[in-house]
């Protein structure tokens, strides 16, 4: 018993020796190490976010030594080199209990990295924020160190796409490097301002934000920031030319030649300096191989495909341990790769996201595993491996990654043939996508997901379900609901913003109308056009034409070209007719069984920009049987119209900025105050100081003779003032300043972009979010000589007491009738109506 007793006495002395030797050589290898996450990270960290907005963002974060760090503090960071990030993040959490404020401040970096590894962004914000705070309130502790936490805050946010937000920390870290002297961290934060740039669409601050970074880069002789500052460029870059590429499309649209040829240059010299930047990239990466060479070969292979250097880059990725960046940049290489490779790859991007805690990647991962699938039309697989992308991602409430997988598992519900199970997810997939679209809005106004190729393939795919099949009166109600909907989604995406808040007005949720009126709602679909009808008594009808998108798209265009040149003067009759048969024909007896005297057209896409008043039934036109406005659908509670018609007119007659002289302008505006009464600013008097004063003097007539320009986006929206452009936010927050709302807004010299669909959404938006009643404008330049006679008969009929809709009809038959008249010269304006 004794010799057991000695025996297990000296076991347990040698287990303790033996834990402690282990203890003191992890100790030993980590002080070999780097240093802390925040100081290594200068030479191997780095995060890229997998959104296709922002490409690759390879971030550095330097930090101090952990020279004097206690062994718990020495242990976490050995986890954190390890790719143990929770395990770090348990030891560093516990350690700020124990820890004095000041103490803690480091830690509070270490988490911010760490978080950031594993995923959970929001807490990453949170521990940069505490940290960034701290040092801004003690201005005499290292600038370094506020600098590095100012850059990693910027970083983050950037991660989240709220590039706006990244600016204000980042523009704060660039005033402390320049005056402080540290080239390194400057050119770091002029990438990362490059990206906040890149986030919000602004490209050529972008490029130049990167070019300096990549001068600095130069000068310091720092070839990795250099390489992955050259990335980034090649990024802004391509970026760029997309979007010369489409303004060129819709400059062609346009009929401007010269301005196509202008854009089309442009975009094709920004496709030869990305392929300069991504060579240059990757020759000064290639004798050190690493992530950055990765990425450089990526972006070289997208720009040149018949470039090959895909077993090159993934046999770094498969060497360079279980980070992030790796699962991330995986991903990118299986969208070059064929169907096996690319499945290997993302099964392993997958494997590491699962080691890693980081439930997002694995979301990622696994949905484009399942993308892959459901093209192949292996639809069991696809939906098994879709749910666990869904799965993954509601672990993290990751909502940007959730409404993919729900909307792709509706397919593949539909593809299966289940139907409710589709409209299921799809109900799943909208409600995500409301939940983050005000999410982004709150968080950063100036951040959008794609709308065209992101968002709204699922509202019109589950209108599509919806709508077939003869649908009932639920189908149908539920499909207004998603209708406006994707109206919201659209004015946000043009607007920049939620569209949350709508000066002087209220949403309206009552959908009754007043008596002999019905609203009709058009829906462009991929294989056939939606009609759908609200009656008075509040019933719900539909019918179909049965005419894809494309084809509708390219009718319409023809009809508005047709509408808009009398060179061949009956050449739009056709058109008309064509369109009357689509849209009214099939309801023309239950309009006239229920009395119906007024329409609402709640168009879309293109059908926005035509005048619903040409359509034309063989014998009449339509606004000779009905009076007739247009609508966004989105019911909004105004206060009764006022009796007085008092205006506030503005005019500028002189060329300027290429527009011609509108030589009656003068006439014009007289005329109205003739009518109306009220106040009038002419040439060097309409000024956008006086505009503001006089708006806010709440006049409830505001009619502008001026030119404009309303296009596909608020950027290029505006009206023109004696001064400049003012643009489409500005214009808002003139209007939006007035304590009663105006009941009329005049634009009678203004155009929208013939081939933009979203060039109308602008003006009926504008005036929605500034609580402006109607609107009457022009969809095209009608001369100058024949709007002041339609202008006045117009204001005549309403101020003798008609209604806006009442005056509008009877001021186009007048003129319609009279000889020689072609609808270029009276069907131009519009009216809008909220």
């Amino acid at each position: 018993m004794g010799y057991l007793f000695l025996f297990l006495k000296k076991s347990r002395f040698w287990m303790f020796f033996i834990f402690t030797v282990i203890i003191i050589l992890v100790l030993h290898g980590i002080s070999s190490l780097q240093g802390t996450p925040l100081q290594a990270a200068s030479y191997s960290y780095q995060l890229t976010r997998y959104d296709k907005r922002t490409q690759t963002t390879i971030v550095s974060i330097p930090s101090a030594s952990l020279a004097s760090s206690t062994k718990e503090q020495q242990l976490a960071s050995y986890y954190y080199w390890q790719g143990k990030y929770q395990l770090a993040i348990d030891l560093w959490e516990s350690l700020l209990k124990s820890l004095t404020p000041v103490e803690s401040i480091k830690i509070h970096g270490y988490l911010g990295v760490a978080y950031q590894e594993i995923g959970q962004i929001g807490r990453a914000i949170h521990h940069f924020k505490v940290a960034s705070e701290f040092y801004s309130a003690h201005p005499h502790t290292n600038q370094r160190q506020l600098t590095e936490v100012l850059i990693a805050m910027g970083q983050t946010l950037n991660e989240l796409g709220q590039g706006k937000r990244a600016m204000v920390p980042l523009q704060q870290a660039l005033s402390i490097t320049e005056d402080n002297n540290f080239p390194r961290l400057q050119t770091i934060t002029y990438r990362h301002l490059g990206t906040a740039y890149l986030i919000i669409d602004e490209f050529d601050q972008a490029v130049t934000a990167y070019t300096r970074s990549r001068e600095l880069a130069s000068v310091h002789e720092l070839p990795l920031e250099l390489v992955r500052t050259l990335n980034n460029l090649t990024q802004a870059l391509v970026k760029r030319k997309a979007r010369y590429q489409s303004q060129a499309t819709a400059a062609a649209t346009e009929g401007n030649i010269s301005e196509e040829n202008r854009l089309l240059f442009l975009a094709k010299q920004n496709h030869s300096l990305a392929k300069q930047t991504a060579n240059r990239a990757l020759n000064l990466s290639l004798k050190s191989q690493n992530l950055a060479t990765v990425q450089a070969m990526i972006n070289l292979m997208q720009l040149e495909p018949q470039v090959d250097y895909r077993s090159q880059a993934e046999k770094i990725l498969l060497t360079s341990g279980n980070k992030r960046t790796v699962a991330q940049l995986l991903q990118s290489l299986a969208q070059l790769e064929s169907d096996p490779k690319a499945i290997k790859l993302l099964e392993t991007a997958n494997k590491i996201g699962e080691q890693l805690g980081d439930f997002r990647i694995s979301s990622y991962a696994l949905g484009a595993l399942g993308r892959m699938y459901e093209e192949a039309g292996d639809y069991p697989k696809a939906l098994e491996i879709t749910r666990q992308a869904q799965w993954a991602a509601q672990r993290v409430m990751a909502a940007d990654s959730l409404y993919r997988w729900q909307w792709q598992a509706a397919r593949l519900y539909q593809s299966t043939n289940q139907p409710q199970l589709a409209k299921k997810a799809y109900r799943g997939a909208i409600a995500t996508l409301q939940k983050l679209r005000e999410e982004i809005a709150n968080a950063s106004p100036e951040f959008q997901i794609d709308l065209q190729e992101d968002i709204e393939p699922v509202y019109r795919q589950f209108l599509g379900l919806l709508l077939e099949n003869q649908p009932k009166t639920p189908e149908l109600k539920e499909a207004l609901n998603v209708i406006n909907q994707l109206q919201l989604t659209e004015l946000q995406s043009f607007f920049g913003d939620a569209c949350l808040e709508i000066k002087q007005a209220q949403l309206n949720n009552d959908r009754s109308l007043p008596a002999d009126t019905a609203r009709i709602h058009t829906l462009i679909l991929p294989q056939s056009t939606q009609i759908i009808i609200e009656w008075t008594d509040g019933s719900i009808s539909s019918h179909a034409a049965v005419i894809d998108a494309q084809q509708i798209q390219q009718k319409l265009e023809t009809w508005r070209r047709q509408l808009e040149s009398s060179r061949i003067p009956l050449g739009y009759r056709n058109s008309s007719e064509l369109f009357y048969d689509l849209l009214i024909r099939p309801i023309e007896g239950d309009l006239a069984s229920t009395s119906i005297k007024h329409l609402i057209f709640v168009n879309d896409g293109l059908l926005r920009n035509i005048p619903m008043a040409t359509l034309h039934d063989g014998q009449k036109f339509l606004i000779e049987k009905y009076t007739i406005s247009n609508s966004l659908g989105i019911n909004v509670k105004f206060s009764q119209p006022t009796t007085n018609y008092r205006a506030s007119v503005f005019g500028l007659s002189f060329p300027v900025n290429d527009f011609p002289a509108l030589p009656y302008v003068t006439k014009e505006t007289q005329g109205v105050i003739d009518i109306l009464g009220g106040k009038k600013f002419v040439n060097e008097a309409f000024t956008v100081s006086n505009l503001q004063q006089e708006v806010a003097s709440n006049l409830p007539v505001v009619h502008l003779a001026t030119h404009g320009q309303f296009g596909g986006t608020a950027k290029s929206t505006f009206i023109q003032t004696f001064e400049r452009p003012l643009f489409l936010r500005e214009f808002e927050q003139v209007l939006s300043q007035r304590i009663d709302p105006i009941q009329l807004l005049t634009l009678s010299a203004c155009q929208t972009a013939m081939g933009n669909k979203r060039a109308v959404l602008g003006l009926a938006g504008v005036a929605l979010r500034s609580g402006v009643r109607s609107v009457l404008a022009t969809l095209w330049s009608v001369k100058d000589n024949e709007v002041v006679p339609l202008i006045s008969r117009f204001y005549q009929y309403w101020q003798q007491g008609l209604s806006l809709e009442e005056a509008y009809q009877k001021t186009l038959i007048e003129f319609l009738h009279q000889t020689g008249s072609h609808p270029k010269n009276w069907s131009g304006f519009v009216l809008i109506n909220h």
